[in-house]
């Protein structure tokens, strides 16, 4: 899991490109998941800063197991950013996975 300001400017496609070469060296044996930061969704996130990071580098929570363990990750930025329903869709999707069987 690498968690947050995968770059430094999520305009800058120099630096996605740079973020994504680095990470196609790590063995395809290891899943890796990314976990947006505020550099990647902004302090604030808008629909736009999130649309734009789902299209980049993915969907911005999921959950697996792992032995005998609930992994959880969802985006944080989301918490306390003034943006009600996408923070509210989070809350309910991570109260699924907790009670998910």
């Amino acid at each position: 899991m690498i968690t947050g300001d995968l770059v430094n400017n999520r305009e800058n496609v120099s630096q996605i490109a740079e973020f994504k070469m680095i990470t196609t060296m790590i063995s395809s044996e290891i899943t890796v998941h990314y976990k947006p930061g505020n550099h990647e969704v902004a302090n604030n996130p808008t629909k736009q800063s999130l649309d734009a990071y789902i299209t980049t580098f993915g969907y911005d929570r999921f959950s697996f197991k792992n032995k005998g363990s609930l992994i959880i990750e969802f985006n944080s930025s989301l918490i306390k950013a003034d943006f009600i329903k996408p923070e509210k869709r989070h809350y309910q999707w991570l109260n699924k996975q907790i009670w998910k069987k």
